[in-house]
């Protein structure tokens, strides 16, 4: 049982350990990509005239609106369809499919 629970506990820190490297190389490929770029603008500082709006969410305290109204700025067809792009090559090439299910945009 020593055996099984070490080979098991292995694999999982050689899966964590192959899934950093591609989590940080999808970040920068965000933070470079054009198609990006723009988010800081579109959304805007919080609370600004013309910003994305602030709203209380799932777990806002004391019903202060601590999130914002991203919606028809991260949910952009083209924008997630690059996202997405990026993510199957980082996938692809790093041989993750199945160890890294999701992947979230959120600026």
């Amino acid at each position: 049982a020593t055996w099984v629970a070490t080979e098991t506990g292995q694999w999982f820190s050689d899966a964590f350990l192959k899934a950093l490297l591609p989590v940080y190389s999808l970040q920068q490929a965000v933070m470079q990509s054009d198609y990006f770029l723009d988010l800081f603008h579109k959304i805007g500082p919080y609370g600004e005239l013309g910003s994305a709006p602030s709203i209380v969410g799932p777990k806002s305290k004391n019903n202060f609106p601590d999130y914002r109204n991203l919606t028809g700025i991260c949910d952009d067809e083209k924008m997630m369809a690059k996202f997405g792009e990026i993510v199957d090559n980082i996938n692809l090439i790093n041989k993750l499919d199945g160890i890294i299910v999701d992947y979230r945009l959120a600026p």
